[in-house]
């Protein structure tokens, strides 16, 4: 029996400048500073409350120690943690049976056709950002053309990361989840609804206007500066003593914002077998406007975010949810939402 594994992400790419939009700007009255704890929002109604930590965009450095034993108060007793969507849970991206069926159709032949269909100009550039990642053509032969430009932006993206990893939260939400684990406390990702059930169906729409705008961010994305490490760790210290201030700092000028304005959703995507592996990037308006399980994840990313913690709130007793910043903080965003809805809204300040 051959084996299938996938890896999953959602997150937002920077795109060329042209192509951005402002993010939403954050809501002041919620930025305030705790001191000589990490920054917790208290979101509440008459019989029950949910604890919410914001996530600095940081990656820790490596050999710095980061020690959150100073949230365990907040987890005794506490119902359910919520963290951010994951590939594994949080995003329904993981129907086995679709996965089984996308990897036997695109095993089923090594026919070398995409290119050969597809006009000279585009050919050439896509014979050129092939060659320049060392791939044969073979590896997207049998696909239509908008999944082959999903799949060799996966490709570069992959092999430009391996240079200079991407911002990586990862250890941070780990951290949390041993801390629930010692006060066992189940944790529960925010859903993001929409994902990769329709992925089978709804990748062979995007057509060669998808592959055109996939080239197109290939060509004008720059690979990564590397990982500013004194930044960082500038960014966790503060955090660690209760100020978020410098982590949105940096989000001022960044387009990963963990906010998902229209076009800049990227669903990540590995599948690997025994016989290889796939990467597909959802990176482009095009791409996305064509699937609409991903349009839809767009549209409702923040909500989703929301109404994990009013479900949370239905229930007596206290609630952790564990969330970027600046979903947490924006105009729109989860605590501005639930204020406008008559919850009590405090500040780290006020905690």
């Amino acid at each position: 029996m051959r084996r299938l594994a996938l890896v999953a992400a959602l997150g937002l790419l920077a795109l060329p400048a042209a192509a951005q939009e402002p993010p939403a700007p954050v809501v002041d009255e919620l930025v305030s500073r705790a001191y000589g704890d990490v920054p917790w929002w208290k979101v509440s109604d008459k019989d029950s409350t949910v604890w919410i930590l914001a996530l600095p965009p940081a990656s820790i450095p490596k050999g710095m120690t980061v020690d959150i034993s100073s949230t365990e108060r907040r987890f005794k007793g506490a119902r359910v943690v919520i963290t951010p969507p994951n590939g594994r849970s949080g995003l329904p991206l993981t129907a086995r049976g679709n996965f089984s069926r996308l990897m036997r159709d695109l095993n089923a032949s090594q026919k070398d056709e995409l290119e050969a269909k597809l006009s000279p100009e585009i050919r050439a550039r896509f014979v050129k950002a092939r060659e320049e990642a060392k791939l044969p053509a073979s590896r997207y032969g049998a696909l239509s053309p908008g999944l082959a430009g999903m799949a060799l932006a996966g490709d570069v993206m992959a092999l430009r990361q391996k240079d200079h990893p991407v911002l990586q939260q990862d250890e941070i939400i780990a951290l949390v989840a041993d801390v629930a684990r010692r006060n066992r406390v189940r944790t529960e990702p925010a859903r993001v609804y929409g994902g990769f059930p329709d992925f089978l169906k709804e990748g062979r729409r995007p057509g060669v206007d998808c592959l055109v705008s996939a080239l197109d961010y290939l060509d004008a994305d720059k690979p990564a500066a590397p990982p500013d490490r004194a930044a960082d760790e500038r960014i966790i210290k503060a955090w660690l003593d209760g100020d978020i201030r410098p982590g949105l700092e940096r989000l001022k000028d960044a387009a990963w914002t963990g906010l998902a304005p229209d076009g800049l959703l990227m669903g990540q995507m590995r599948i690997t077998r025994s016989t290889g592996s796939m990467n597909f990037d959802i990176i482009t308006g095009p791409c996305v406007r064509a699937m609409p399980s991903h349009q839809k994840i767009i549209d409702t990313y923040v909500s989703s975010h929301t109404d994990a913690v009013r479900r949370a709130l239905r229930k007596k007793g206290h609630s952790v949810a564990v969330f970027n910043a600046y979903p947490l903080l924006a105009k729109g965003g989860v605590l501005d939402v639930l204020g406008r809805e008559g919850f009590t809204v405090t500040t780290p300040a006020q905690n």
